[in-house]
């Protein structure tokens, strides 16, 4: 448990230092340049099924940003959640789902304002999740 504490508040610190970084690669006037964005999500990927995080939703991009208006990147996330799902029979399961998510991303952007942006695009991506169902119980019969 403690591994997994720890874990986590290293991912935290490394998602916040992450964010706001921007790499540059101008050539004279060019506005070329990369950025690396991360993601921490704070709610369970599938809340609607009352869901435990077991490890909270990342995500890391990468874009190229050849000028200002377009950019092109690759994302990819992970999360860990945890259900128990019972039946109207009484038996119930534990379901685990480790989801990954993996994409290429294109967008167009707008600068109308000085400190944002507005940007619309297409994400071309794939995602798995890898459910695992463990101990089940039966309901106990009447005597």
């Amino acid at each position: 448990m403690k591994n997994a504490s720890l874990t986590i508040t290293l991912l935290l610190i490394a998602s916040f230092v992450f964010s706001s970084l921007s790499l540059s690669a101008q050539r004279g006037t060019s506005l070329q340049h990369w950025e690396i964005r991360s993601g921490l999500g704070l709610l369970p990927t599938f809340l609607k099924d009352h869901t435990r995080t077991e490890m909270l939703p990342l995500s890391l991009e990468v874009r190229y940003r050849p000028n200002e208006r377009f950019s092109l990147g690759i994302l990819g996330g992970n999360s860990i959640t945890e259900a128990r799902q019972t039946h109207h029979t009484g038996a119930s399961r534990l379901v685990r789902n480790a989801y990954k998510i993996a994409a290429l991303r294109g967008a167009v952007h707008s600068s109308p304002f000085e400190k944002a942006e507005i940007y619309g695009g297409i994400l071309l991506g794939y995602s798995h999740s890898d459910v695992t169902y463990t101990a089940e119980t039966t309901p106990k019969t009447g005597e």
